[in-house]
């Protein structure tokens, strides 16, 4: 499953060189071990692909396209003379558009 949801994120993205494949493998394990965090319902990596395919493809083209245009974690906006640009908050972070893919998280009771 892993290696399917890989090849569907290699394929959107238009990839062809092995390090920008790699850098998406990474994102995929990263973007599978965030998800697994944010539901806390100990899922597998497997039972999380099965259920909720969508949102980590969307986190880890997220995670890619950000790496690939450079947005910096945290810059809201950057000011070169005239040039002006603004980031997202926490753009490698787990929207509000992924979120409406995922079940509410469980929440632990001390």
């Amino acid at each position: 499953m892993k290696e399917k949801i890989l090849q569907k994120i290699v394929d959107l993205n238009s990839v062809r060189s092995s390090e920008d494949r790699a850098l998406i493998e990474f994102f995929l394990d990263v973007s599978i071990e965030q998800i697994n965090n944010y539901l806390n319902r100990g899922y597998t990596a497997e039972q999380l692909l099965e259920k909720h395919s969508s949102a980590v493809i969307l986190l880890v083209n997220n995670k890619y396209q950000n790496n690939k245009n450079g947005a910096d974690k945290g810059i809201k906006s950057k000011t070169q003379g005239q040039r002006s640009i603004t980031y997202g908050d926490n753009v490698n972070e787990i929207t509000g558009e992924i979120k409406a893919l995922l079940p509410p998280p469980l929440i632990g009771l001390l």
